[in-house]
């Protein structure tokens, strides 16, 4: 599959709302990770009219650009880590490309993640990424887009790029579904863009001893092992017994605490011989706009993201624990994660005297963590441009080792939802043999049977 660029542009908005102005992000927007989000949404042409035109779709990104000054506008860092937007409407990258082969082809390969190349994103290196505090960020821009069209019409897909400062995923999905209605009808998804960052300035009495944070580690070398990332789906069936056998035995739980608690036990199964430590912890990563008193807004444009923990298992008693006591214990740590800790951890981020080097505590990268990011809940697919839904979302980075996400289906079944797993390839390899693995989950070249 060939990639060419056709063009590039920076789009800005028509009638920004606030100009002039610098909009201070959080602390807890300014610890997130540095990086570009990045996903591609594939549309198939049904044969519908004037499909996916180029100056409707650049007229209807200006348009909605203008709540969202935020995500055009210029970005700094501060000596102290802390960060800040000047909201003079620089614009968004907008990019157009060719692809050398028929979007059919890749629905027929069930657009299997090592099919899609990172082209069909616009992205910058990842030299370029991290910024020292006080380095100039003017080459940065909030927003990417590439379209890149399929031969014979037979499709286009957009790739999204988005800086994880400015927001989370929920704010970015907010973004493109006011965009797709902007294009589709001329009318707004949301009646509103809440772009207060002073909701996350938020105090409690006490000290503070936050631990879910800590200094920069240095980089672990990768020596020659490579990571695979598969797109895993679950066994309705095997879980559908699994959450039956719970059923008065836990006072509240949800499949995804099961997923969760399943998957963790057989990735640490099929990790244990590179393990460096005896311990290890599990990272999931919450959105915490309903769990705070007063609630944020579900259209605050910012990061509201938190990580519920369970810290220091012990291998050994992970993999032999029933999936019962596992399940207990994510739910408990999900519950966790409520007014009390999340003002505490604000408290704790507010009273560093700088943010520099401060990143959330997760050793994945070839070491003994594991994380999970659900996104199920958000509306990624209903992002219609006037000319249908994605057919197909795919991830194109965030593919670390030690590390998985859970997508929405097309449907928005919650037991169709696909999950992007990425390991180093040996222990994927035991992961994807394991008959307990292979109960509860599969891929698309192993069907599960049906009864």
């Amino acid at each position: 599959m060939v990639i060419e660029l056709v063009s590039k542009d920076v789009l800005h908005a028509q009638q920004p709302e606030s100009r002039g102005e610098r909009c201070f992000l959080s602390n807890n927007d300014c610890v997130i990770p540095k990086l570009y989000i990045s996903y591609i949404n594939f549309y198939l042409n049904t044969n519908v009219k004037d499909f996916f035109n180029i100056e409707k779709l650049k007229n209807s990104l200006e348009k909605t650009l203008n709540r969202y000054g935020v995500l055009c506008g210029t970005m700094h860092l501060n000596h102290d880590g802390r960060m800040y937007v000047d909201l003079n409407n620089k614009g968004v990258i907008f990019e157009e490309a060719r692809c050398s082969e028929s979007l059919y082809d890749l629905e027929k390969k069930e657009f299997d993640i090592e099919c899609i190349p990172s082209e069909l994103t616009s992205t910058i290196g990842w030299n370029e990424m991290y910024i020292q505090p006080g380095e100039d960020m003017d080459h940065l821009y909030g927003l990417r887009f590439r379209l890149t069209h399929f031969t014979n019409n037979s499709g286009v897909s957009l790739g999204i790029s988005f800086h994880h400062s400015l927001c989370d995923l929920r704010g970015i999905v907010m973004f493109m579904n006011d965009w797709a209605s902007m294009s589709r009808s001329n009318t707004w998804d949301q009646d509103f863009v809440c772009n207060d960052r002073s909701l996350l300035s938020l105090t409690c009495k006490g000290v503070i001893n936050n631990p879910e944070y800590s200094s920069l580690p240095p980089r672990k070398p990768l020596n020659g092992i490579s990571i695979n990332t598969v797109i895993l789906r679950i066994n309705k069936n095997s879980f559908k017994k699994l959450f039956d056998s719970f059923m008065g035995q836990l006072d509240f739980f949800t499949l995804n605490d099961l997923i969760v608690s399943v998957l963790w036990k057989c990735v640490c199964s099929a990790r244990k011989h590179v393990l460096a430590h005896d311990k290890l912890k599990l990272i999931i990563f919450v959105d915490g706009r309903k769990r705070v008193s007063p609630k944020i807004p579900l259209n605050y444009l910012g990061c509201v993201i938190f990580i519920a923990r369970i810290p220091f298992v012990n291998v050994g008693l992970l993999c032999t624990s029933p999936l019962l006591s596992i399940a207990q214990s994510v739910r408990s740590a999900i519950n966790g994660l409520n007014d009390s800790y999340i003002r505490r951890t604000m408290k704790w981020l507010d009273s560093r005297a700088s943010l520099h080097n401060l990143v959330q505590d997760i050793d994945n990268h070839f070491g003994p963590d594991f994380f999970v990011s659900n996104w199920d809940k958000f509306r990624m697919y209903d992002s219609d441009f006037g000319w249908g839904r994605p057919r197909k979302i795919r991830l194109t980075n965030g593919q670390f080792d030690g590390s998985s996400y859970v997508l929405p289906a097309p449907s928005g079944d919650p037991t169709e939802v696909e999950i992007f797993l990425s390991l180093d390839s040996v222990s994927m390899s035991k992961l994807l043999s394991d008959p307990f693995f292979q109960e509860y989950f599969y891929t698309n070249n192993c069907q599960p049977e049906t009864s």
